[in-house]
């Protein structure tokens, strides 16, 4: 079996660990973990399939919450050929978040046998940030080989770059009010503190400020756009999707 990850790649990876990691590190096997669970996202990357299934158990288990439960590396390998890898311009790459990655060595009798890493990692697509969600790997050491027995990918949200500001209550107070909505019927806009509520069919959404005009929901790429006593757009990854009109 080749692996064809070049000698400058397999640098900037481990230089990249390094930088994240290394400091302070003094046990070998935690580099080791996140060495090869670097290199094996990379072959993910840049879809390098030998280099993906050296890191695979023969009966490893993947858990997605949307796209369900593969085992067997011949899956996962086939259903990374068919779905992230299948249409080159339109190609999905999964970048982790450094600081959101913790290690938990496992061990038994003193010795490591294995680790979970767990964090948060981003999706691209076309080089466009798309999603977020939560990680889990679980690498066990077998004779001398590190693999993946288990991934899990869960708690996919759309990815969302919005930065809350502060916005006076009187600055707030000026959007408050009944709107209506073509899809929604009915919504009410309340000030609460420092958010605006949006009340629509019993639920209850938090407005969160990114501009003197501008509103989100935290995990979501939806943003709410008030023009004072007319209406507001709803625009949900930079289509409008609502228009809803101000009442009262």
């Amino acid at each position: 079996m080749s692996i064809t990850i070049n000698m400058k790649s397999r640098l900037l990876i481990v230089l990249f660990i390094c930088n994240h990691f290394c400091f302070g590190q003094t046990d070998i096997e935690n580099f080791t973990i996140f060495s090869k669970d670097s290199i094996f996202w990379h072959g993910y990357n840049t879809c390098q399939y030998d280099l993906m299934e050296t890191y695979l158990d023969k009966n490893v288990e993947f858990y997605h919450d949307k796209g369900g439960l593969m085992i067997g590396a011949k899956n996962v390998m086939e259903a990374t050929r068919k779905n992230i890898c299948g249409n080159p311009g339109n190609k999905i790459t999964r970048v982790s978040i450094p600081e959101s990655i913790k290690l938990y060595p496992l061990e038994q009798n003193g010795q490591v046998y294995g680790a979970i890493l767990v964090g948060d990692h981003y999706f691209y697509q076309n080089g466009i940030k798309t999603g977020i969600a939560k990680f889990t790997h679980t690498w066990l050491l077998k004779g001398g080989l590190w693999q993946m027995h288990r991934i899990l990918s869960y708690d996919h949200q759309p990815a969302t770059d919005f930065k809350t500001i502060s916005i006076t209550g009187k600055e707030l107070h000026m959007f408050a009010g009944h709107y209506s909505s073509p899809q929604f019927g009915q919504v009410v806009i309340k000030q609460s503190g420092t958010v605006l509520l949006l009340e629509n069919g019993g639920k209850i959404m938090e407005l969160l400020p990114k501009d003197s005009s501008g509103f989100y929901i935290k995990g979501r790429n939806i943003e709410f756009r008030f023009t004072k006593g007319i209406k507001f757009d709803v625009i949900e990854n930079g289509k409008l999707i609502d228009e809803v009109k101000f009442i009262k």
